[in-house]
């Protein structure tokens, strides 16, 4: 029955989509559990271990070949900075790993200090640790109790981008007092203080750039049950089902996610996965780990999460294809019970136990995000020059547009399209095409024409400026240049030059009267100006109609 009652659910899983969006930027966070030292397979296995290709009993895992493979990781309970650089080592060794894994400095914090790893060669960090103050006791003029808990912040900003508000993304770590009553209120202090601290960037400076960033994360154990806690209201807003910030829960899934009878929110538990062999109390029923956003990394421009702005977590799914939030190892079997490890759905056994072993005492599963990054522009040149060019002669020069984002570093579907405005070009100039276009990282390149008008003569300079082009190049500037070499006709009787050569001078004269003439009795249809009448619609004929209009327009004058 058991075997049937998998099967199923495989199929129904299969059936809502494909796997988790390959990770751009991913940040991950993990409570692991008061760590000082050892665990070492564990972890490991749990960070980099890949999920296998077929289930135990036939038919492929929803998530084969995917690894949890973080970039960043926000962590709580590590318990000194030796156990900071043993963690760092256990990343920096790990099979499959870059090794390629930093560390902030550790500061003693009042209660379960948080911190955060993560690679150089995806973000830099521009902040070290910060702590957001606690002081005293809160004033919500209740009867006092214990202080919140300190938080814990860093800034990062992007490799490969220049450092700005909009590539810099401020981390938060914090872990809130679990508990009802006076630890509710707690916990409603320190979202109120990290809310103030987020909204606070826009007018703080730091490494002498004010907003101090323009993106946050907060990555925390809430120890909250319910959407109704105190703590989370005071970070999404006073009404979670219409969340008003300044931090959004990406999955937009409100509720009461402990101990529900129904199981709905069974996909989204990450507590407790300990090994029933090693803590036979342990059990799957709480949503206590959280990574939460700013307004700014959730509005579809820049660096953004991945992930549908509008739709719900399908909480019939470990994997909703609508976003890339996972609470990795969960799969939706384990209910008021300890995370399965042998039928594991979501990653297989041994990254399932690897999971549970790394969690003892009461542990949690690491729950992660990935983040797209911006797009870059580059176009082909920047100064467009026809040089000399002949009156009255077709000219038209081509220069590409692409979005130059580093496909080797954040991979093609991690980089943001190339959204910009092709403005129209002043006189002379023209091109094609313009408007609004776009451009994907990876592929090819948008192909632009100008034109010259060559009608009139002489040097011409023209800008062109293209606005908004990606956040590394809020506008770029293009230069298009050409001289027009020629003389303009003197009307349409200028036809001669000095001499009677063929062509215009600017000026007439009896050399035009001649070579007109000599066409005309040479029968060369350039004399062929007139029509019966004196009309001035050729007709193939030469007469002295043609004679007569043509010297009316040579008396005529310029």
């Amino acid at each position: 029955m058991k075997k049937v009652v998998r099967n199923i659910l495989v199929s129904l899983l299969l059936a809502s989509g494909a796997p988790c969006a390959l990770g751009q930027l991913r940040v991950a966070q993990w409570n692991i559990t008061n760590y000082s030292s050892g665990r070492i397979n564990e972890f490991q296995t749990a960070i980099y271990g890949v999920v296998p290709a077929t289930l135990p009993g036939g038919g492929p895992y929803l998530n084969a070949g995917k690894s949890m493979s973080p970039d960043v990781i926000v962590v709580q309970e590590i318990s000194s900075n030796a156990a900071l650089v043993n963690f760092r080592n256990i990343l920096n060794t790990a099979p499959g790993s870059p090794g390629d894994w930093q560390q902030v400095t550790f500061v003693v914090s009042t209660d379960s200090e948080g911190s955060m790893f993560y690679r150089s060669s995806k973000v830099q960090l521009v902040q070290d640790t910060t702590v957001i103050s606690v002081g005293a006791n809160d004033s919500d003029g209740l009867p006092p109790h214990l202080p919140p808990r300190d938080t814990q912040r860093w800034i990062v900003r992007l490799v490969g981008y220049p450092d700005s508000p909009a590539t810099r993304i401020a981390l938060y770590s914090s872990h809130m007092k679990s508990g009802s009553g006076a630890d509710e209120l707690r916990r409603a202090t320190e979202g109120q203080r990290i809310a103030a601290n987020v909204n606070g960037l826009s007018t703080e400076t730091v490494a002498g750039l004010r907003p101090a960033a323009a993106n946050a994360i907060l990555g925390g154990d809430f120890n909250t049950r319910s959407s109704n806690d105190e703590g989370y209201k005071a970070l999404v807003g006073p009404n979670p089902s219409v969340p008003t910030g300044p931090l959004f829960d990406p999955i937009m899934s409100p509720g009461t996610w402990s101990g529900n009878s129904s199981s709905t929110f069974r996909m989204l538990y990450t507590q407790d996965p300990a090994n029933i062999t090693s803590l036979p109390n342990a059990q799957m029923d709480d949503r206590f780990d959280f990574l939460m956003l700013n307004a700014a990394l959730r509005n579809g421009t820049g660096l953004d999460y991945i992930g549908s702005l509008t739709t719900p977590w399908n909480l019939n799914t470990f994997a909703d294809p609508n976003h890339s939030y996972r609470s990795w190892g969960v799969d939706g079997q384990s209910v008021n019970a300890p995370m399965r490890i042998t039928d594991n759905l979501a990653v297989g056994p041994t990254i399932a136990l690897a999971l549970a072993n790394s969690a003892p005492n009461g542990g949690h599963l690491p729950v992660f995000l990935d983040l797209r990054v911006p797009a870059k522009i580059g176009l082909s040149t920047l100064d467009i020059d026809f040089g000399s060019v002949p009156i009255n002669s077709v000219q038209a020069r081509t220069f590409t547009v692409s979005n130059t984002g580093d496909v080797a570093l954040w991979t093609a579907s991690g980089i943001a399209s190339l959204t910009y405005t092709m403005p129209t070009a002043a006189a002379p100039f023209s091109i094609t095409p313009n408007g609004t276009l776009s451009d994907a990282a990876g592929g090819g390149v948008n192909t632009h024409t100008v034109s010259l008008n060559t009608s009139v003569p002489g040097a011409v300079v023209r800008t062109i400026t293209i606005p908004n082009a990606s956040v590394d190049t809020p506008s770029v500037v293009v230069t298009l240049r050409g001289t027009v070499v020629g003389v303009v006709a003197c009307g349409p009787s200028d036809v001669a030059g000095p001499g009677q050569s063929v062509g215009s001078d600017g000026s007439l004269t009896a050399d035009d009267i001649i070579v007109f003439l000599n066409w005309f009795f040479a029968g060369n249809t350039r004399a062929d100006v007139a029509g019966p009448g004196q009309s001035t619609t050729p007709d193939t004929q030469f007469t002295a109609d043609d004679i007569i209009v043509f010297l009316n327009r040579f008396f005529a004058g310029c």
